[in-house]
């Protein structure tokens, strides 16, 4: 009963801690560059999408948005991001990926070449970029895996 009792307790305790943790996660982990964006509604698309493949839970649960990483390897996981100079970071899933093929960007690039050539890491969603009032522009960004 005292075990039983102390268990109880100790799961108690954890649930008041803060979760996550992205403070405990390595620094030398932090990458700097730029973020791009979708426009308006588009991200909301691909996330149906990858749910309707089964690539993405449904729902959604405990992120603040949704972003496009340069490696098609990288749908699903969860990374943390935040402007410079921002305090807080955010936990993004990653929902879509550069084309590697897709040639219909400036010079000819695929979404891959340009978003490596122009130091993109991530494309963030609509409402995101809203929130950082960077509709438009490009916004320097900190990501942790």
């Amino acid at each position: 009963m005292k075990q039983q009792r102390a268990t109880t307790i100790l799961l108690a305790g954890l649930l008041l801690l803060p979760w996550p943790w992205p403070d405990m996660l390595p620094q030398e982990a932090v990458t700097a560059g730029w973020a791009s964006q979708y426009a308006k509604g588009v991200m909301a698309r691909v996330v149906r999408y990858r749910q309707d493949q089964g690539q993405l839970p449904r729902p959604l649960f405990g992120y603040d948005g949704a972003v496009a990483a340069r490696d098609c390897d990288d749908i699903g996981e969860t990374v943390w991001l935040r402007p410079i100079g921002a305090e807080d970071w955010g936990r993004f899933i990653v929902a879509d990926c550069a084309s590697r093929v897709d040639s219909r960007w400036q010079d000819g690039l695929s979404g891959w070449e340009w978003m490596l050539e122009l130091d993109i890491l991530i494309e963030v969603d609509y409402e995101t970029a809203a929130r950082w009032k960077s509709i438009g522009r490009m916004i320097r960004v900190e990501i942790r895996p």
